[in-house]
């Protein structure tokens, strides 16, 4: 946790945020118009009480190693980077955002948590597989029945090899990469 507070700090020295108001923009905009929003989410059975689990939490211990370092490096090698990524993003230059490399600590941090032995219990089991394929089958159902469908997905997850529009295209949709 620590460390994203450090990666925080780091995004707004140079007026980048990880939370941005276009999410909260686009859900006024779709209920002024009325559209539908669909939320895909899977539901986790928790054996324990929350409360408990939160203690349990606190006292647990992670290998966070890999996540902290990681995370530093994004910071050191990849800050001057995501402004860069950030201004494409706004004019859609998808080349310029594939050109340039890209730290990717979030496996590692997920990895972290969701390895231990407490998500194990949680039944936080496989769940990035369970949340892809709950947003892949939303967004499928959505594209068959909907005149016009509009979702939000990260781009760095957009652009990837192994991303969900690869997904999508195995399922038979035809995927239009931006120019």
């Amino acid at each position: 946790f620590a460390v994203y507070k450090l990666l925080e700090k780091a995004l707004k020295t140079k007026g980048l945020t990880s939370n941005t108001k276009i999410t909260k923009k686009l859900r006024k905009m779709a209920k002024k118009h009325r559209l539908e929003i669909v939320s895909p989410s899977i539901k986790v059975d928790f054996k324990e009480k929350p409360i408990a689990m939160v203690k349990k939490f606190k006292k647990t211990a992670m290998d966070d190693l890999d996540c902290f370092v990681k995370t530093l490096d994004r910071i050191e090698h990849d800050l001057n980077y995501m402004t860069v990524r950030a201004n494409a993003w706004s004019t859609g230059e998808v080349a310029v955002i594939k050109s340039l490399p890209y730290v990717d600590e979030r496996q590692a941090c997920a990895s972290t948590f969701l390895n231990s032995e407490l998500a194990q219990e949680a039944g936080l089991i496989d769940i990035r597989s369970r949340l892809t394929k709950v947003w892949v089958d939303s967004a499928e159902k959505a594209l068959q029945t909907n005149k016009s469908t509009f979702a939000i997905w990260p781009i760095i997850d957009l652009l990837s090899d192994d991303g969900i529009l690869n997904d999508l295209a195995a399922k038979g949709f035809v995927i239009e990469a931006p120019l």
